[in-house]
């Protein structure tokens, strides 16, 4: 099963950021590292 509570919390946090400091960039910069992330996660065993 996907953990969807890591990726939910970084996807509004990166949200929450990028808009309280008015900088796009953190969506950029976060949303890679999540990306990666995602990539990195193994399958679940049987």
């Amino acid at each position: 099963m996907l953990p969807v509570a890591p990726l939910l919390a970084g996807y509004e946090g990166m949200a929450l950021l990028a808009n309280v400091l008015n900088d796009p960039e953190i969506v950029s910069r976060e949303g890679a590292r999540l990306l990666s992330w995602l990539d990195d996660l193994q399958p679940p065993l049987p």
